[in-house]
């Protein structure tokens, strides 16, 4: 099966003809091996040739196992990292032609491969740095004493079929990491129609831009900033039931099923890209949801308390342990609110009775918490 795949996609000759290489075998059919290795058994850079042999690909290719050397397979591996782009683009057309994918839509992703152990920089004044580069980042665990490196991935609506990875340094940003996926499907991708989907980082005006430059269009999760926030605040009035519930709650009377709620705003962007002026009239679509709303408010309530727990600690407290100056004081209040983001809708005055005792009261501020509960479910 895999042998017809690479046959199909004509993997061996398309590499030879883009790769120049003379290494004592076919770069095209050292590529095949390896695909072949972390395919059926993936394993380290190690005795590579001894697993070839075992598998009966030497007869296959028609090859030595003295010839597929570790040595050698790691330097068929450099000499492709320079021309990865050319190879990847053929063999995308050439897979789109030999099995009729549908490319009109991509949906894009980024995910992160976390490192442990050494990885020091090991370029020159004179030599680039390795690409991705490994570095501390924003990691998909919320491990922080560890480095990675991040992959974003390309994938046919039909399917899921990968058409093209985007490796990037592990502290690179996601939302300018689109304008590079874009240029590369331009590249990759024959010209067409085309549907982008990814998240909220794809929501910054350049990246919509650059897809209406296009002539793309697209869908993603909106980042719901402080400004849309306070637009939608304005404009909750206009909330509609929308005919939706989750396939999960589809056996339910449609009374006990969770309502959705939505109103749409016409948009429209301005901007350059690459020199002209570029305009795009988009949907901004504010959904609410009573599954999120009721998910959110349990979360305040619990975070609520946490906080108001802390600070009955600290007013229990006041005068002993730590707690004998104001600096200390409020310091210890801080830290508790910065837990959470409801930390921000508590208010508190520190002060001194008659005796120079520390006295403290709080509270809920009420139209902070009003607000937040109206942004709930959205």
């Amino acid at each position: 099966m895999i042998g017809d795949y690479f046959r199909r996609l004509d993997l061996a000759a398309t590499i030879n003809r883009l790769v120049p290489y003379e290494g004592g075998a076919p770069l095209g059919t050292l590529a095949e091996v390896l695909l072949a290795n972390r395919l059926l058994r993936p394993k380290a850079l190690f005795r590579v040739g001894d697993w070839v042999q075992s598998a009966a690909l030497t007869d296959y290719y028609g090859l030595r196992a003295d010839q597929l050397n570790d040595d050698r397979l790691g330097r068929a591996l450099e000499r492709l990292a320079a021309p990865a782009d050319d190879v990847q683009a053929a063999l995308v057309l050439r897979a789109i032609e030999q099995f009729d994918l549908n490319v009109a839509q991509i949906h894009f992703d980024l995910t992160s491969v976390e490192l442990y152990g050494a990885y020091e920089p090991g370029a020159t004044a004179a030599e680039p740095p390795p690409s991705p580069r490994p570095a501390y980042g924003r990691t998909k665990s919320g491990r922080k004493h560890v480095k990675q490196v991040q992959v974003g991935l390309d994938v046919t609506a039909e399917g899921g079929v990968p058409v093209g990875p985007l490796p990037l340094d592990g502290n690179a940003a996601e939302a300018p990491a689109h304008l590079d996926n874009l240029k590369k499907l331009a590249q990759l991708l024959p010209k067409g129609p085309l549907l982008y989907l990814a998240d909220t980082k794809l929501d910054t005006p350049a990246n919509l831009l650059a897809l209406a430059a296009r002539k793309g269009q697209f869908l993603c999760a909106g980042a719901f900033s402080l400004q849309l926030q306070e637009r939608f605040l304005r404009l909750r009035h206009k909330l509609r039931s929308v005919a939706y519930w989750p396939k999960s709650q589809a056996d339910r009377p449609p009374p006990l099923r969770d309502q959705y709620k939505a109103f749409e705003v016409p948009q429209l962007l301005v901007g350059t890209v690459d020199g002209r002026t570029v305009r795009l009239r988009y949907r901004l679509v504010f959904v609410w949801s009573q599954s999120k709303a009721r998910q959110e408010a349990a979360t305040r309530q619990r975070h609520v308390a946490k906080i108001k727990e802390e600070f009955e600690a600290v007013a229990r407290n006041l005068g002993r342990y730590r707690l004998t100056t104001r600096a200390t004081i409020v310091r210890r209040l801080e830290r508790a609110c910065a837990r959470y983001a409801q930390g921000k809708l508590f208010r508190y005055e520190l002060g001194q009775d008659p005796a120079g005792a520390f006295t403290l009261s709080f509270r809920l501020d009420p139209e902070a918490l009003t607000r937040q509960q109206q942004l709930e479910g959205v």
